[in-house]
């Protein structure tokens, strides 16, 4: 049972932002937002990141995005959940926990979002950086 099974959506409910590099996103598709890949300042002492970082701000995210990938870079959000706590320094929020595949979207259109798992990446990617074999994508 996935994360939009067992939350019922209300007023209530907030949606978190997370933008990432395309070439991260087929990684993110089959693996979910994982916590020893995500980047940022919370290091633990072997130099890995232990948290994944979104913000309620679509904007933000978006900024964020631009910055690291100006042209190939994917909106992606989750349902906040009790595992996403408030990060007290600039307003945004962090897990410490991985999010699973089926718990994310991608915005395929402005506005408009689907599940990761049911989206083809592939026809994001430029065509001069296409490759035959798919499967070496999510290498």
């Amino acid at each position: 049972m996935n994360l939009y099974n067992r939350i019922r959506l209300n007023e209530n409910s907030i949606y978190l932002y997370h933008a990432t590099p395309l070439n991260s996103a087929f990684k993110i598709q089959k693996y979910g937002l994982k916590t020893n890949q995500a980047i940022g300042a919370d290091m633990n002492d072997t130099g890995r990141d232990t948290s994944i970082f979104l913000t309620s701000d679509y904007n933000n995210a978006k900024t964020y995005g631009e910055r690291k990938d100006r042209c190939n870079y994917k909106m992606l959000r989750v349902l906040k959940t009790d595992d996403i706590k408030n990060d007290d320094i600039d307003g945004d929020y962090l897990t410490r926990k991985n999010i699973l595949p089926e718990d994310i979207q991608i915005e395929v259109s402005k506005g408009v979002w689907t599940p990761i798992q049911n989206y083809d990446l592939y026809l994001d990617t430029p065509e001069d950086e296409r490759i035959l074999d798919k499967s070496l994508l999510y290498k």
